[in-house]
């Protein structure tokens, strides 16, 4: 709850930062997030992280996964970074890594995916550093900030194909920007 804080706030009302995240359709108060993050805490069928420059000890995002599936083991990943300046610098693929291995070896899942806009090119990397898949697309599904029309495009991961590439070690690097799974 610490990290609830209007700089949280300003990162959702932040038009480069909130570009691709579902959440700007609706104004995001400092009560509408502390709220969010209590159903979070309090859920059983998610995870809701910071994602925290370990230089700075900074909050500069979020990373979530679920709602995980408990019959087909399966969850979402969704994912940004509020801090701009931290924009590819290669976060949001350490984060990804991160929240995958929680998923696969702590949490026992089968299977993430995540969806993003085909225009959110720094997600797509993101998810391809991680060793997603894309898997599907949903022609024009989404509506962009500009109004236009934008696909949906879904990744997915299996832990065997996680635990081939985590033998050949990681994969995150810089050009990481705005990203959300969703």
């Amino acid at each position: 709850m610490d990290d609830c804080t209007r700089r949280y706030e300003a990162w959702l009302a932040d038009p480069r930062v909130n570009r691709f995240l579902e959440t700007r359709w609706q104004p995001q108060t400092g009560q509408a997030i502390l709220e969010f993050v209590r159903q979070a805490i309090a859920s059983d069928s998610g995870h809701l992280l910071a994602i925290v420059e370990l230089s700075s000890g900074r909050h500069i995002g979020n990373i979530k996964i679920g709602a995980i599936n408990q019959r087909h083991l399966s969850a979402d990943v969704s994912y940004f970074i509020g801090e701009v300046d931290c924009w590819g610098k290669g976060y949001g693929s350490e984060a990804v890594g991160l929240a995958v291995r929680l998923a696969f070896e702590e949490l026992g899942l089968f299977r993430l995916q995540a969806g993003v806009y085909s225009s959110n090119v720094a997600s797509i990397r993101v998810l391809a550093r991680n060793g997603f898949v894309q898997e599907g697309c949903w022609r024009q599904a989404l509506v962009t900030q500009e109004s236009m029309r934008d696909d949906h495009l879904w990744f997915g991961l299996m832990r065997d194909e996680w635990a081939r590439l985590s033998q050949q070690g990681p994969r995150h690097g810089p050009g990481d920007g705005p990203s959300d799974g969703q």
